[in-house]
């Protein structure tokens, strides 16, 4: 067996594994909300001038799930900072199957 095939054929397969250095949960950058949208998915509201920290394809795009226990406070705290136009951060945890971030916190400036 040639070893140098051998090492090319590892590394494109650990190439086709490799996670993206940014897709790890985490915080956005703090951000002014520029629309919410209340839906059967849950609480879906929009900043584009954010960062992502998941990487997630839509990536300006937020939800909180109905089934999180911090449901009432995220869409309050979301709503007073859409209202008041006060900047946002959310932890973002995973991306939902449309591409769309799902969080877990939101955090008001």
């Amino acid at each position: 067996m040639n070893v140098k095939k051998l090492g090319i054929g590892v590394l494109a397969v650990a190439s086709a594994w490799a996670i993206p250095a940014y897709a790890a949960p985490g915080m956005t950058t703090p951000a002014l909300l520029t629309a919410i949208n209340a839906r059967d998915l849950g609480f879906q509201f929009y900043i584009p001038n954010t960062s992502n920290p998941m990487g997630c394809s839509n990536p300006t795009t937020f939800r909180i799930a109905p089934s999180m226990s911090n449901y009432n406070a995220m869409v309050s705290t979301i709503l007073t900072a859409f209202t008041a136009q006060k900047t946002i951060s959310v932890y973002v945890y995973t991306c939902d199957t449309d591409g769309v971030s799902l969080i877990a916190a939101a955090q008001m400036q």
